[in-house]
C-alpha cells in the first residue's frame, strides 16, 4: 500500500514539456515586447507630432515663419519658457 518517495514518478501534467513551453513563453514575450515597444514609439511620435502643430501624416518642414500666432502650442511653450527664465 506504501511505496518509497524514490520509486513516485512525476506528480505534474506535462513532464517533458518543460523546456519546449519556456521557449515558447520567451518568444512569444520577445514577441509582445517588440510589439509593445513599436506601438508606444508610435504613440510618443503623434503626440509629439500634434505638440508640434504639424499637418498629419508628415513632416512638413516647409513653412518656416517666425509668426507667434502659427507657432505650435510646443514652442510658444519654450519661448514662455525662455523669456521668463531671463528675466
Amino acid at each position: 500500500m506504501w511505496q518509497r518517495l524514490t520509486e513516485v514518478g512525476p506528480l505534474y501534467p506535462g513532464v517533458g514539456w518543460e523546456i519546449p513551453l519556456a521557449v515558447v513563453v520567451c518568444l512569444l514575450w520577445f514577441g509582445w515586447t517588440t510589439w509593445q515597444l513599436r506601438h508606444e514609439n508610435a504613440e510618443y511620435d503623434e503626440w509629439v507630432r500634434r505638440l508640434r502643430g504639424s499637418p498629419p501624416g508628415g513632416d512638413d518642414d516647409s513653412d518656416d515663419s517666425d509668426d507667434s500666432e502659427s507657432a505650435s502650442p510646443l514652442d510658444r511653450a519654450e519661448a514662455s519658457y525662455t523669456t521668463s527664465a531671463t528675466r
